[in-house]
């Protein structure tokens, strides 16, 4: 555990393991989404995992990233770590990033790994409007993102068990937002998972790098039929469909996760 000044944010690293690099981009869920595949996973791969700005203990930026320049984040990570070329598998709006790199940066994408990726669900108009969204961002970081307890159970739908919750998680995560500009971060990427939906439907057919799509199969937050269309978009690509299993893959699926990354050294 580490931090290096990355694009002029001071951005906390995680690096484990020895083989070829596996770069870990979490989605809204934070960093602690990977708590339970890191170790086993650093067995077979140099494990990277970066706390995105704006989440975990990494500083938040300036400004309203978009999807796009937390890609550009993820080349600069990669330049300053001096990797020239790795596997970026991302969860949720981690992976909706990952995608954009692979289309942008092919050259430095060894292979993409999709897990229950945001960027083609249906577009509403609350998030393209700037008017709507600024009301109803303000009214969320004023409530919801302030209670623990609201929180928690909204989070009870990325489980299909909530039994396989990490009992500290709800806590910790809650702890996270309250970090300077973590808030606003966080709406930001939420804006960010419900717009450029077409954009995105026109890069996937040009990522050239294999490509694994991974799911579960009881996932209310992102319909496994997404699943199926970036399967069908994308030309060298798989799908796997874990069962028993909502959106928190790799917290409630750790060992079949673990076992589809390992399968493709």
């Amino acid at each position: 555990n580490h931090f290096l000044q990355i694009s002029g944010i001071r951005t906390h690293i995680s690096r484990l393991g020895a083989g070829k690099p596996l770069v870990l981009v979490h989605g809204l869920g934070g960093p602690l989404m990977w708590q339970r595949v890191v170790v086993p996973l650093a067995q077979s791969f140099d494990i990277i995992t970066i706390d995105l700005p704006g989440f975990g203990e990494s500083d938040s930026p300036t400004h309203n990233f978009s999807t796009q320049e937390y890609a550009d984040f993820l080349l600069a990570t990669l330049d300053r770590l001096d990797i020239p070329k790795a596997t970026l598998a991302g969860i949720s709006y981690g992976g909706q990033i990952c995608a954009h790199f692979a289309y942008k940066y092919p050259v430095r994408t060894e292979r993409l790994v999709l897990i229950a990726s945001t960027g083609l669900m249906r577009e509403r108009f609350v998030f393209k409007s700037d008017v709507l969204w600024f009301a109803l961002s303000k009214l969320i970081s004023a409530t919801a993102l302030r209670s623990e307890r609201f929180l928690c159970r909204s989070a009870r739908r990325s489980f299909y068990n909530i039994e396989s919750r990490p009992s500290d998680l709800c806590r910790k995560f809650y702890e996270q937002l309250f970090a300077p500009g973590h808030r606003t971060a966080w709406l930001n990427c939420l804006r960010n998972a419900f717009t450029g939906a077409e954009e995105l439907r026109a890069m996937l057919p040009q990522i050239s790098a294999p490509t694994q799509i991974i799911w579960g199969k009881e996932d209310k937050t992102v319909s496994p039929a997404c699943g199926e269309e970036f399967h069908r978009l994308i030309p060298r690509s798989s799908l796997l469909v874990i069962p028993e299993c909502a959106h928190s893959v790799p917290l409630e699926k750790p060992a079949e996760l673990i076992a589809a990354l390992s399968a493709y050294q």
